[in-house]
This record gives C-alpha cells, structure tokens and sequence, in this order.
C-alpha cells in the first residue's frame, strides 16, 4: 500500500515537471522571439515624445550660507535643465526597441536615466532644502517633481516636510539662565 502511494506521488511529480518545464520552455521561446523582433523593427519618430522641460523658476536659487552638498545637487539639476528627458520607467528594454526601433534605445534610454537622476536629485534637494530651513523651497521643489514624474513617494515626501516641525535654530535665552525665575 505504502509503494502504490509512494508511486502515485512519484507519477503526479513527474508530471507537473515536465508541464512546469513545458511552460518555461514555451515563455523562453516567447521572450527570445520578441528579443529578435525587436532588435529588427525600424526607427520611428521620437520627436513627438512627451520629454520633460524644466521650469527655471522651479528651481530654487542658491543662497550664501548653503552649504556644499546643497550646491552641488542645484548645479546638477541646473545642468539637466537643457537636456532631453523622458519617463520611461513604465516599459521593458524590449518594448522599448519594439515601439522607438533599436537606432532609437539608447538615446531614448539615455534620456531616461537623466530623468531618473533629475528625480533623486531633486528628492535630496528637498532634504537639504528643509534641513536648512528652506522649507517653503523644498515643499515647492519637491512637489514640482512629483507633477513632474506622477510618483506617489515624492508627494508623500513633500507632504512630510510641510506637516514637519520647524527646527528652533536660535536661541532666546541663555542655556545657564532659568527664565522662569524674576
């Protein structure tokens, strides 16, 4: 009795292998066909792409008492300003070839990552501006973005740093004083 379970359940495992690797085999077969589709469909235009165009005045100017890091990642969105940038992170490499051609992928990739930079810079922008107390700046900064890039975190991000307690920087009264007592 024990063996006839034993051979049943030996059958059944057989079985769903070979489906399961059927399966596999026919997704492989379907992924490297598209792969070779892909790599053979003609250019098409770009021109007509929704590409991201910085507003100047989005970006906040750099003040005297800013410190290193800030600067840098100003400049760095400054420098991103006259350049061509695009979401893409919504479509594979693949569909990406298929759609635009492969003549097109790797300038349309390469406008997808100075999109993504401009984003990350942008959200630590948001940071420093608020550490510094810029948070009028920053809430603005980082709320341009997420109209910009429709992403979720970013409006959570900038939501977080409006409701943030302001940081008390100065002093009113001397640390070794009791102001309570006449």
């Amino acid at each position: 009795m024990l063996l006839g379970l034993f051979l049943i359940f030996l059958l059944w495992f057989t079985y769903e292998r070979i489906k399961a690797d059927r399966h596999s085999s026919y997704s492989n077969e379907e992924f490297w066909e598209r792969e070779r589709r892909a790599s053979f469909t003609p250019s098409a235009r770009t021109d007509n792409l929704p590409y991201i165009k910085l507003d100047e005045s989005a970006i906040p100017s750099v003040t005297e008492g800013d410190s290193e890091e800030l600067k840098s990642v100003l400049e760095e969105i400054r420098s991103l300003k006259d350049t061509q940038m695009i979401d893409l992170s919504e479509m594979t490499n693949t569909e990406l070839k298929l759609k635009y051609g492969t003549a097109n992928f790797t300038a349309l990739s390469e406008a997808d990552q100075r999109f993504a930079l401009l984003i990350t810079d942008f959200e630590k922008a948001g940071e420093l501006l608020a550490a510094a107390g810029r948070r009028d700046e920053a809430y603005a900064l980082v709320s341009y973005a997420a109209e910009l890039s429709g992403y979720s975190r970013l409006r959570r991000k900038a939501e977080e740093i409006l409701t943030a307690p302001a940081e008390d920087t100065s002093s009113d009264t001397d640390p070794g004083t009791d102001s309570e007592c006449p």
